[in-house]
């Protein structure tokens, strides 16, 4: 899949991506409050979302609602409802794109090939289950926390509105002090690392956002340097399994940001309000109420 998201074709994008955007900012500037994350923050990635699968805007709300429920609601009746509506809704799909052809996403998965036979639809499944909950909670989850930080910090805010240039380095460094991913791995046998007993079973967790934090490798590592240079984060994690979507991720995050800091007012968070960071395998806010 990786030259599905390549740099080439994720520019390709890059003009529906700023109109919805664009969209989005239009529709709640005028009550001058909105809770981003409802507003914005999740119905963003999900649009793009929908691009890419090439799925109507019409089915918006409904992934919206699903999104939440499955990742965020602490029902798991709701979040099993959820998972049941998403499998069904990509099963039809993936007989519909078997029946008639697209240019989109589900149609490259449907006609894959791996070592030379086909893919099956429990693989297409995987795959296509999988991108639909990393695409869509990791670029809000990093929006919460990227907007939280400009609600909380007016001098980041004002600075950027002054050298928007400055911005996709300032993506860089608020990706790096933000970090959300938290990855596991299972313990395939008995072993011990650095004085710890681990047992074959056992659940290890392996944090990005500490990683990102490491003194060694960044001056003054909880601080925020908008042109922090250089940046070797790693956000998108690395190796064999760096993100597949960290081309879309960084044009999201950029443009959401161009987006913002060119049509809103200077925006703060709502006073009185909280945003506190939900803790998980992968951080961000439930909510952030802002108002300019």
């Amino acid at each position: 899949m990786n030259g599905l998201f390549s740099p080439a074709r994720m520019k390709a994008m890059e003009d529906g991506i700023r109109a919805r955007a664009e969209s989005l900012v239009a529709g709640f500037l005028g009550a001058r409050e909105c809770e981003f994350m409802e507003a914005f923050g999740r119905p963003f990635p999900v649009s793009i979302f929908m691009q890419l699968m090439g799925l109507p805007e019409a089915h918006t709300a409904q992934f919206n609602k699903w999104e939440f429920d499955l990742l965020h609601s602490r029902d798991p009746v709701l979040g099993m409802a959820a998972t049941r509506g998403i499998v069904d809704y990509l099963r039809e799909l993936i007989q519909k794109r078997k029946r008639e052809p697209a240019d989109d996403l589900m149609t490259f998965c449907v006609n894959a090939r791996i070592e030379g036979r086909p893919v099956s639809d429990d693989e297409i499944m995987g795959m296509t289950f999988l991108l639909f909950i990393a695409g869509l909670d990791t670029v809000a989850a990093s929006l919460g926390l990227q907007f939280r930080h400009l609600a909380l910090n007016p001098q980041d805010q004002a600075f950027l509105r002054a050298h928007p240039e400055a911005i996709p380095d300032a993506v860089e460094e608020l990706l790096r002090r933000y970090s959300i991913v938290t990855s596991t791995r299972n313990v395939r046998r008995d072993t011990e690392f650095a004085g710890a007993p681990m047992k074959a079973g056992d659940r290890v967790m392996f944090s990005t956002v500490l990683a990102n934090l490491d003194p060694d490798e960044f001056e003054r590592p909880l601080s925020v340097q908008l042109q922090r240079t250089p940046n070797r984060h790693v956000a998108f994690l690395y190796g064999p399994h760096r993100c597949i979507g960290s081309h879309l991720a960084r044009r999201e995050l950029n443009i959401a940001m161009e987006t913002w800091l060119a049509k809103a007012p200077v925006f703060s968070l709502e006073p009185g309000a909280d945003a506190p960071v939900k803790p998980g395998g992968l951080l961000g806010v439930h909510a952030l109420p802002l108002v300019w």
